[in-house]
C-alpha cells in the first residue's frame, strides 16, 4: 500500500482482507486514504481518479454510474475528487450497518453538489436544505424579474433544463411559488422598504394608470425620494381599478399609510387630472410630457398640414408594401450618399419623426417614385409627391416642432427629471413660438396653435409659483430667476421648515468651530472680570502677536452665532445666488448633497421640490412590458399576482 500507483495494489489488499463488496471495504479504503493524506499527497484528486479507474470504489461498496472516462478534463473534477477524499477521511465508523449508508451519502452529496458535473450517482437524492433553498430563490427570481408565468416551472422543457443542470434538484410547484416562495420574498423586501423609508422626510408620487392586453386596468403607485444626493424610486402597490372615476384616493391613502409615508408626500404627478385627483389633499401636477404631446397634436387642426401629411403617409405605406420600391430606394440612397434606411416602421413614435426622416430622404424618395420600374404601380395607386410649397412647409414644420420634440425627450428621460425643468422649458418654448414679422402665414398658424394650447397649463397661481420656486432651487437654472419676488417666496418657504437634527448640527458646526485658544481667552476674560487680580493664562508668541486679530475674529463669530433663523436664511440665499450656476449636464442632487453643511436650510428645502417628478412617462414606459404580460390568457401572469410580482420586479 505504500505506492498507490502500483498495479492493483489496493485491490489485492481489499480482496485478501475482506473480499469484494464487503461491509469492511469502506474501512480499508478510509485507512488507505488517511495514510496517503499523512504522506502529504500533493494532489488527492489524481489519487481518487486512479482508485476509481481501478474499481476500488465498487469493491468498497460505492457505486457510481455514468462517470466519464477523461476525468482530468472535466470542469471542477479535481475539486470534486478532493472533496470526496476529505469526506471519506473525516467520516467516523462506529457501526457497520448505519455508518456504511451514511458514509455513502456523504460521498454522493459531495460529488453532486457541484452543478457543472455531468455524472449521475446510483442512488440520487435531493439536495440538502440550504442548497435547495438557494436554487428555489434563483428560480423565483428568474420568474419574477422576467415576468414569466408561474406555470413555467411545470413545463417539461423547464424540468429537463433543471435536470440537466443538476439531476438532484426538483423545481418548486406552482402552489409552492404562489403560497410560499413569492409571498415570503415579498414580505422580506417590503419590510426592508418600510425600514428604508423611515429615514425619508420628503417624497413625491407618480400614479400610473395602465392596462394589459386583456384590457384589465391597473393603478401603480410609485414613490420618489432623495437619499444622499441620489433620486430613489420605490413601487409601493399595483392595484386593479374597476371604476377609474372614484378609485384613486381610496386606493392611494391606505397604501401611503401602509408604508408610513402619508405625511411625507408633498406632491403627486399624474397623466390624467380628471380622474378623481382632486380628492387627494396634496399638490397635484399634470404630466408635462402629456402636455407637450397634446400641444403637438394640435397641429392636425391645420388643414395644410393634414393635406401633405396624408401624402407622406400614402407614399411610405406603398414603399413598405412594395419590395421593388424598397430595393430602388436603397440604390438611390447609395448613389446620393444618404443614410441607409427604409423609411417605414411598424409604428411611428411621433408625427415629427416621420416628417423629419421623409424630408431628409426626400431626394431618394422622389427618385424612387420616378423610376420606370415602379411607374405603373404609382399611377395605379395614384400617389402624389409633395409640391415645392408643401416641401417648404414640411421643412418649416420640422423647425417649429423640433424644440417641442426635444423638450419631450428631456422630461421623458430615464433619469427621472424633476419639476424644476418645467418653468425654464416653458420660457424657452414661449420665446421660440413667439411670432415674428418675417414669419409666413403657415409658420404663424403653427406657432399660435401650439402656444395657444401650452399657455393654458400650470396657470393657476399656486402651481406656477411653485414651479418658479423649484427652478430657483435648481443650481442649473437659478440664474434664470431674476425676480426678487420669487426669492422672497423661497425665503418664506424656508422659514416654515422645521429645524431638524441635520440642520441643527450644521448650524452648530457653522457657529462653534472656533480656535480652542480663543475659547480659553474668552473664559479668561470672563474670569478676569469677576476676579481682576486672578492670574491670566500665558499666551504663546504667535497668539500674542495676533491677539488683536483673534479678538476681532471672536467678535464676528459671536455675532454670527446669535443671528436669528430668518437672518441666517437670508445669508444662505445671498450666498447661494452668488455661487456660479452649473451646466445642465451635472446632477443638481449631487450638488446639493456636497453643500448640505454650507446651506443646510436650502438643502432641506430643495429636497421637497426636486423630488417631484415632471412626468410619469418613464414609469409608464416601464410598465408597458407588464401590460403585455399581465393577462389571464395564454398562461400569462394572473392579475391577482400583479401586486407582488411588480413590487419585486421593480424594487429588487
Amino acid at each position: 500500500m505504500e505506492n498507490h500507483s502500483a498495479e492493483d495494489g489496493l485491490a489485492v489488499v481489499l480482496k485478501q482482507t475482506v473480499g469484494d463488496m464487503s461491509s469492511c471495504g469502506m474501512e480499508v479504503l478510509q485507512a488507505y486514504l488517511h495514510f496517503e493524506a499523512l504522506r502529504s499527497h500533493e494532489c488527492p484528486s489524481l489519487l481518487m481518479i486512479d482508485l476509481y479507474q481501478k474499481g476500488i470504489f465498487n469493491m468498497a461498496g460505492i457505486e457510481i454510474h455514468g462517470m466519464p472516462e477523461p476525468l482530468t478534463g472535466e470542469v471542477n473534477a479535481e475539486e470534486i475528487w478532493d472533496s470526496v477524499c476529505k469526506e471519506i477521511i473525516t467520516s467516523g465508523l462506529n457501526a457497520h450497518d448505519i455508518v456504511y449508508v451514511e458514509t455513502n451519502n456523504v460521498i454522493k452529496e459531495a460529488a453532486v453538489s457541484a452543478v457543472t458535473t455531468p455524472f449521475k450517482l446510483s442512488e440520487g437524492r435531493r439536495l440538502n436544505k440550504e442548497r435547495t433553498e438557494q436554487c428555489h430563490k434563483a428560480v423565483t427570481r428568474f420568474l419574477v424579474k422576467t415576468l414569466q408565468p408561474l406555470s413555467t416551472v411545470e413545463s417539461p422543457w423547464f424540468r429537463d433544463l433543471t435536470k440537466t443542470l443538476n439531476p438532484k434538484y426538483r423545481p418548486p410547484s406552482i402552489d409552492e411559488l404562489r403560497k410560499t416562495l413569492i409571498p415570503s420574498w415579498y414580505s422580506a423586501e417590503k419590510k426592508r422598504a418600510v425600514e428604508e423609508l423611515l429615514g425619508v422626510t420628503e417624497a413625491a408620487l407618480t400614479c400610473d394608470w395602465w392596462s394589459n392586453s386583456a384590457h384589465d386596468h391597473y393603478l401603480t403607485v410609485n414613490l420618489h425620494f432623495i437619499m444622499k444626493g441620489q433620486m430613489m424610486h420605490k413601487v409601493l402597490r399595483t392595484k386593479p381599478v374597476y371604476d377609474a372615476s372614484t378609485a384613486e384616493a381610496p386606493l392611494i391613502y391606505p397604501i401611503l399609510e401602509e408604508f408610513g409615508v402619508r405625511d411625507k408626500v408633498v406632491a403627486v404627478t399624474v397623466d390624467n387630472m380628471d380622474i378623481s385627483i382632486n380628492s387627494l389633499h396634496i399638490r397635484k401636477l399634470k404630466c408635462f410630457a402629456c402636455i407637450l404631446n397634446l400641444a403637438a397634436q394640435k397641429v392636425f387642426t391645420c388643414s395644410s398640414v393634414v393635406r401633405w401629411v396624408s401624402k407622406i403617409q400614402a407614399v411610405l405605406a406603398w414603399i413598405k408594401s412594395s419590395l421593388p420600391a424598397q430595393n430602388i430606394l436603397q440604390e438611390q440612397q447609395k448613389m446620393l450618399i444618404m443614410k441607409q434606411q427604409l423609411l417605414f416602421q411598424s409604428s411611428w413614435d411621433s408625427l415629427y419623426l416621420m416628417v423629419e426622416q421623409f424630408v431628409e430622404q426626400f431626394a431618394a424618395v422622389q427618385a424612387t417614385l420616378t423610376d420606370p420600374q415602379v411607374r405603373e404601380a404609382i399611377e395605379e395607386k395614384r400617389l402624389e409627391m409633395l409640391t415645392e410649397n408643401e416641401y417648404q412647409e414640411a421643412g418649416e414644420f420640422i423647425r417649429i416642432l423640433k424644440p417641442l420634440y426635444t423638450s419631450s425627450l428631456c422630461v421623458s428621460a430615464e433619469k427621472s427629471p424633476n419639476c424644476s425643468q418645467i418653468f425654464p422649458i416653458l420660457k424657452k418654448l414661449e420665446a421660440h413660438l413667439e411670432t415674428q414679422h418675417e414669419d409666413t402665414p403657415f409658420t404663424n398658424t403653427l406657432k399660435r396653435t401650439i402656444w395657444g394650447d401650452l399657455s393654458t397649463h400650470y396657470k393657476d397661481g399656486d402651481t406656477w409659483n411653485f414651479l418658479q420656486e423649484a427652478s430657483a432651487l435648481d443650481p442649473r437654472f437659478k440664474n434664470r430667476i431674476d425676480s426678487d419676488e420669487i426669492w422672497q417666496r423661497v425665503l418664506s418657504a424656508a422659514c416654515d421648515l422645521p429645524v431638524t437634527g441635520e440642520i441643527f448640527t450644521s448650524l452648530c458646526v457653522f457657529t462653534i468651530q472656533l480656535p480652542s485658544d480663543a475659547v480659553s481667552e474668552h473664559n479668561d476674560a470672563e474670569h478676569s472680570e469677576e476676579a481682576p487680580f486672578s492670574k491670566r493664562l500665558r499666551l504663546s508668541a504667535l497668539e500674542e502677536l495676533f491677539e488683536a486679530e483673534d479678538r476681532a475674529l471672536k467678535s464676528c463669530t459671536d455675532a454670527s452665532s446669535n443671528v436669528s433663523i430668518p437672518t441666517r436664511l437670508l445669508q444662505e440665499i445671498e450666498l447661494y445666488r452668488k455661487i456660479p450656476a452649473i451646466p445642465t449636464s451635472e446632477d443638481p442632487l449631487v450638488w446639493w448633497w456636497d453643500r448640505r453643511d454650507m446651506l443646510p436650510f436650502l438643502y432641506q428645502l430643495s429636497n421637497s421640490y426636486l423630488c417631484i417628478q415632471a412626468s410619469s412617462t418613464p414609469h409608464e414606459r416601464a410598465f408597458s412590458t407588464e401590460g403585455d404580460k399581465l393577462s389571464q390568457e395564454r398562461s400569462h401572469v394572473l392579475p391577482e399576482q400583479a401586486d407582488l410580482l411588480i413590487f419585486l420586479q421593480k424594487n429588487c
